[in-house]
């Protein structure tokens, strides 16, 4: 009897889940603790990517600040 009513119990906690689930997504309803942490690690991927560029973009001036000394110094060879 212990044994049927805990199968039973399951089957409605599994059932009810699903029907959670479901209803989440027709009407959705967001997570919003999972929303916000997802926004922030992106955020911070995306400011991560826009270091790196920057610090490419960086080199890259400086390098092309160096070519007319490097040309005139090949003239002046």
């Amino acid at each position: 009897m212990v044994l049927v009513l805990s199968l039973s119990n399951k089957l409605n906690k599994s059932t009810m889940k699903q029907k959670v689930t479901l209803l989440g997504q027709k009407n959705r309803v967001i997570n919003y603790y999972e929303q916000t942490r997802y926004v922030a690690e992106t955020k911070e991927n995306l400011d991560k990517e826009i270091y790196a560029e920057k610090v490419n973009q960086n080199g890259s001036k400086h390098a092309l600040s160096q070519v007319p000394q490097l040309v005139e110094a090949l003239l002046v060879s």
